[in-house]
């Protein structure tokens, strides 16, 4: 199946093992991802910053579900709205995959600079990737009944509130600078 027809498939739609399959591609995708970062020459300043933007994920959004089901009142089913934010989370790590892609490059071929392996391009990146979330799972949010600014501010306050939160928190312990 497409990337497009698994990023707009209907929410109430997964499977037990496509639940699980999403969940181990989220998981593996943002281990990769944080990984990929050792390979190049700018891993001393940013593996810190990987490391600290999959603690956040990894954090952010079970928190996010968590409001996510108060808000709505777990209708119309805790499960369709499992599926919504795992469908979102495989968009987002699509997206991120560019990063790692980039960074094996770099690695590959010496060439980093141009690779794309600066901070400025893992940024744009990293943007992009919760541009396309936000659109996914506002998408899946009004599907299941869900107004769209409740959704867009879910998406903003909730989840990428509590992602900046954590960074700002860990970038506080010295690990790395923001």
């Amino acid at each position: 199946m497409p990337v497009s027809q698994i990023l707009m498939k209907d929410s109430k739609s997964l499977s037990w093992t496509g639940r699980f399959l999403f969940g181990m591609v989220a998981i593996a995708g943002t281990v990769i991802y944080a990984a990929s970062f050792a390979l190049i020459e700018e891993s001393a300043k940013l593996v810190p910053v990987a490391r600290a933007i999959g603690i956040a994920s990894g954090v952010s959004w079970p928190v996010f579900g968590v409001i996510l089901l108060l808000v709505t009142r777990c209708r119309p089913r805790v499960l369709a709205w499992a599926d919504a934010c795992l469908i979102t989370m495989i968009a987002g790590i699509t997206v991120l995959m560019l990063s790692a892609l980039s960074n094996v490059a770099a690695f590959v071929i010496k060439a980093i600079e141009s690779a794309g392996a600066s901070t400025t391009i893992h940024t744009a990146i990293l943007i992009a990737a919760d541009l396309l979330m936000a659109v996914v799972f506002v998408r899946h949010a009004r599907m299941l009944g869900l107004g769209r600014a409740l959704a867009v501010t879910l998406w903003v306050v909730a989840l990428n509130g509590i992602f900046a939160a954590l960074l700002i928190l860990l970038s506080r312990s010295g690990d790395f600078a923001l």
